[in-house]
């Protein structure tokens, strides 16, 4: 099954325990709501109700962002900037809008878990069903730019993160780490080889190299999506 969709959707077709491989971890997504196996946490695709939550950890994170800079010219710089980001994003024509009704419209619709191998994009966020209330997210499409979806697998197998945010309150319990763990295997099934970001935030870089990714340049930061998970527990220990 997993291989004919491959092929149909010109992603590349594995042999033999690889193979089965896929097909165990893409009936795993769809056979179940992916909660989080040792806790309260369970994972699903953004909802539009889950949007204004959603901006708010976003917004949150911002100042962690600014915060986290040692240098006080930098901090104070970096501040004005994410302050005009924050104006920017928010507004009524801004990538996350009033509430996060843009964020709603340009990420929702998708599902997760989904045996649908042909989707581009996903919002997933962490839901602590105990309070119920969102306590995370994390975006991923094909492609690098957010503003452009590339539904079409042939045209590239680079894969990028955005907006990975955790609630203060649920911060220091691996949160970020099992939502990067989720989107990496989403964007493999969908034959993704790459994955990239960008982060300002020096905190946040370092936890992103833990991961496995490099840093490229002074924001970007890059993982090849082909490394085993034996090996990216490896590099970070």
């Amino acid at each position: 099954m997993a291989s004919a969709q491959n092929q149909k959707y010109g992603l590349p077709t594995l042999m033999g325990g690889e193979q089965t491989s896929l097909e165990n971890k893409a009936s795993q997504e769809t056979s179940r709501g992916m909660p989080d196996s040792s806790s309260r946490i369970v994972f699903r695709a953004l909802q539009a109700s889950d949007a204004p939550e959603v901006a708010r950890i976003w917004r949150a994170g911002l100042s962690q962002t600014s915060q986290s800079q040692n240098n006080p010219f930098l901090k104070c710089a970096m501040s004005i900037l994410l302050k005009k980001m924050e104006v920017q994003a928010l507004g009524k024509r801004g990538d996350v809008g009033p509430e996060g009704r843009n964020l709603a419209k340009r990420w929702g619709g998708a599902e997760y878990p989904c045996s649908d191998l042909s989707s581009c994009k996903l919002m997933l966020v962490a839901v602590d069903k105990d309070r119920n209330a969102v306590v995370g997210c994390c975006g991923v499409k094909r492609g690098t730019d957010e503003q452009k979806d590339v539904e079409d697998p042939e045209k590239t197998d680079v894969f990028s993160v955005w907006r990975l945010s955790v609630s203060e309150d649920a911060r220091g319990e691996g949160l970020g780490r099992k939502l990067m763990d989720h989107v990496e295997e989403w964007a493999r099934l969908r034959g993704g080889k790459k994955m990239q970001l960008y982060t300002g935030n020096p905190a946040a870089s370092k936890f992103y190299q833990k991961l496995g990714y490099s840093k490229t340049s002074a924001f970007a930061h890059e993982k090849s999506l082909l490394t085993t998970k034996l090996a990216a527990c490896l590099l970070t220990k």
